[in-house]
């Protein structure tokens, strides 16, 4: 599930301070089985894709968290390049990999077990609170 937040309220009742968020929109990307999208599908929706985060996860940084996840319970390849490793390493070489890894143009593995940025996502109604 994914979560959008259109409007962010404060408010103040009985000297108690609190916020709220309007018309809140989940959205569900998907299970993790692969989609089988061909490269043309994968790299057009990892272009369209707003969920590119980046995530930092057990000491790499991942595009997503869903590749993050997705690698580590190995239902997702390990690709070279899609993951940057924060342990030491050569700065001048670590450097370029960084910024490979930050502007990356070509779609990565888990972009082919999510329906993020390929227009398949199901909206989900935030839940509401109810007057008893």
């Amino acid at each position: 599930m994914f979560c959008i937040v259109e409007e962010e309220h404060e408010k103040r009742i009985d000297g108690i301070h609190y916020t709220y968020h309007a018309h809140k929109q989940w959205y569900d990307i998907g299970d993790m089985k692969c989609r089988n999208r061909k490269p043309k599908q994968l790299q057009k929706q990892f272009q369209r894709c707003f969920f590119r985060c980046r995530d930092i996860f057990k000491g790499y940084l991942y595009q997503c968290p869903r590749s993050a996840h997705g690698t580590d319970l190995q239902l997702v390849n390990r690709v070279d390049g899609e993951r940057f490793s924060l342990g030491y390493q050569d700065k001048k070489r670590a450097r370029q990999q960084l910024m490979d890894f930050y502007w990356r143009k070509k779609y990565i593995s888990a972009c082919n077990f999510c329906n993020m940025g390929c227009g398949d996502l199901q909206t989900v109604p935030a839940g509401e609170q109810q007057k008893l």
